[in-house]
């Protein structure tokens, strides 16, 4: 049974991030006069949904640099987490990785803790040992991140695989 609803009017298809860029850009006009009560954050939120490409993703990215230029703020509290959820969507690993990296220079929020050890869980997988001890070391730089168990356990794990001065590294980290 197929269904009966078409792909647009669901908000999710395959034009669907360039559509609500377009419904953004017709909100904020072509004059820079915004009204602040009817463009926030719920209209970004609604085009990381949507992404699933990387195009889509630097549509999101666009409309995010819209929002800084028409002055608009983005303080909401889940705007990381889903920035960094709409990267890992679209395999944009080393964008995910720098956005945690980079998080506290340029946003107010960090991203979630669960998000963070998902894309350390990747990069173990994968084999980028030192990419999750970069990562680990970002998120006990970051004084708005919680340090919790996970990020010991992934760090640790991947610094003893490192071929070379890892387990003096896990040691450290261990302590």
């Amino acid at each position: 049974a197929e269904s009966t609803v078409p792909a647009a009017s669901s908000g999710f298809g395959k034009a669907a991030a360039q559509r609500l860029s377009d419904e953004l850009k017709r909100k904020l006009g072509f004059m820079g006069v915004v009204n602040h009560k009817t463009v926030g954050a719920l209209d970004l939120f609604r085009i990381l949904r949507a992404v699933k490409t990387l195009e889509d993703y630097r549509i999101a990215l666009q409309a995010m640099n819209r929002f800084y230029n028409f002055g608009i703020k983005l303080k909401h509290r889940e705007l990381a987490s889903r920035l960094l959820a709409a990267a890992m969507v679209c395999g944009v690993e080393d964008e995910a990785v720098e956005l945690v990296k980079l998080s506290g220079a340029w946003l107010e929020h960090p991203p979630d803790t669960a998000l963070v050890y998902s894309l350390m869980g990747r990069h173990l997988d994968a084999g980028n040992y030192r990419t999750v001890r970069e990562l680990a070391q970002a998120v006990r730089e970051d004084w708005r991140m919680q340090v919790e168990a996970p990020l010991y356990a992934l760090g640790i794990e991947a610094m003893l695989r490192l071929p070379e001065g890892g387990v003096a590294e896990a040691l450290l980290l261990h302590e």
